[in-house]
């Protein structure tokens, strides 16, 4: 998913989950969770010794990497003739490897990728043959009843056509990853607040306010400058069709009016110093602890923050959603980092029935616990209660994706294969005002409509 790999998806890996919600990018409708039937269970034959391989990309965030081990170790207890070679790897050489081996005639059975749409990994894989259609399976576990269509549609592929968010399904969703601020409540009572802001100028209120008693307004990092733009494109577009629209390759423009709003607002920010010191040189984690520690009133990321956040500030600790200009704007992320299969596998049922099991209650409530980012299926009401922070995003999901939601926009790096890359490069070089926020939406329209007419 670009920068630092898997910051788009989960990287430093914490708690969070949907209650009753189906992850949606189009907030559709709510959808409940429930176990396979007994036949559903039995897809393959559990009596039968059979060995798979799953690959992942956690191997430099062991917290993550505990918990995706704790699902694959829960499979194989519950059928003990299934003995599953888990291989992990740090996300930067995982990333690099991933594409290769998925096309080898040695690929893993089952594998997680950084990003799907036309972005690296799933667009190349899917078009060329290398992910397995999961079609049959969708509907053998109820997949398709289970999840809303658009939850599902942005790991659908037309490979007749070359398109996105249609056609058949490639991959299941790991983690909702719908992008908000973190904030330290303390330091907003400091600065005169009793609760976020509601409004867009509330939010810069603040910000001003943070800036004139020495707190930092925003941690900030290269790493997450895609995040502050997503979450500022999404507040200043009236509605969700005219980013959706340009992310699937449909049509629009990146030089929106909107979104050169954000990229201005951006240039904007780090000029007036709201953006932490020498962020274009921070890392993740930096930041990351700029909030925690109570030096920095806000941080722009998604739901797999709530566990640290949780940990290090306790009741100090909060999340909203960006206040914006219009009641119908969307919010920036949704579904992300699909578990996919290979095509070449031998034992399809048994993948198809881990990425089942996956997506059931039990694990989603399992991967709570133990610090992972928002699962695709339900949780619990009396695990997530207990997870303060993370209750308030729920609660944020449940309202974004519901029947009249705004809904959520898919991440804008899945919009052309060479964008993911590009995009980080050139926001570095837009904070740094080396280049004008026209020269930055205009470099990135410039790759889309290019793709575009390959396509």
């Amino acid at each position: 998913m670009g920068l630092r790999k898997w910051h788009y998806m989960a990287p430093v890996g914490l708690a969070a989950a949907l209650i009753a919600v189906s992850i949606a990018p189009g907030g559709v409708s709510l959808a409940s969770t429930s176990r396979a039937s007994k036949s559903q269970s039995t897809a393959f034959d559990p009596n039968k010794p059979v060995t798979i391989t799953i690959a992942d990309g956690w191997g430099d965030t062991p917290g993550v990497a505990a918990a995706f081990k704790g699902v694959v170790q829960n499979f194989e207890k519950k059928y003990p003739k299934v003995t599953i070679n888990l291989e992990t790897e740090g996300s930067n050489a995982y990333n690099e490897s991933i594409d290769l081996k998925a096309s080898s005639s040695s690929a893993p059975d089952v594998f997680m990728l950084a990003s799907s749409g036309y972005g690296p990994g799933f667009y190349s894989l899917a078009k060329g043959g290398d992910l397995a259609n999961l079609d049959s399976y969708a509907t053998q576990y109820g997949w398709n009843t289970r999840f809303s269509s658009t939850s599902l549609g942005v790991f659908r592929f037309d490979r007749k056509t070359s398109t996105w968010g249609a056609g058949s399904l490639y991959g299941l969703p790991e983690q909702n990853t719908m992008i908000g601020v973190f904030y330290n409540k303390k330091l907003l009572n400091e600065i005169g607040y009793s609760s976020p802001p509601s409004t867009y100028a509330g939010f810069e209120a603040t910000l001003a306010a943070a800036k004139a008693k020495g707190i930092t307004p925003i941690a900030a990092t290269s790493d997450a400058y895609i995040h502050i733009e997503m979450a500022l494109w999404d507040a200043f577009a009236p509605s969700a069709s005219s980013v959706n629209d340009w992310v699937y390759g449909e049509s629009g423009s990146f030089a929106s009016p909107a979104n050169l709003r954000a990229a201005d607002t951006l240039v904007d920010w780090q000029n007036k110093g709201y953006l932490s010191a020498g962020s274009d040189g921070t890392a993740y984690e930096t930041a990351v602890g700029d909030l925690t520690s109570g030096t920095a009133l806000y941080f722009f990321a998604g739901p797999w923050l709530d566990g640290t956040v949780q940990q290090s500030l306790g009741a100090s600790g909060g999340f909203f959603q960006l206040p914006s200009e219009y009641s119908t704007s969307p919010v920036g992320g949704g579904p992300s980092s699909p578990l996919v299969v290979s095509s070449k596998s031998k034992h399809l049922a048994v993948d198809a029935a881990f990425l089942n099991f996956f997506n059931s209650t039990e694990e989603s409530n399992y991967l709570v616990q133990h610090g992972w980012g928002p699962p695709g299926a339900t949780v619990q009401p009396s695990v997530a209660k207990t997870l303060p922070v993370t209750a308030t995003v729920l609660n944020i999901l449940k309202n974004v994706e519901a029947p009249k939601g705004v809904g959520t926009t898919p991440y804008i790096n899945w919009a052309g294969p060479t964008i993911g890359n590009d995009i980080p490069a050139d926001l570095e070089s837009l904070i740094a005002e080396k280049i004008s926020p026209q020269q930055y939406v205009d470099a990135i329209q410039s790759d889309w409509t290019q793709f575009k007419s390959q396509r």
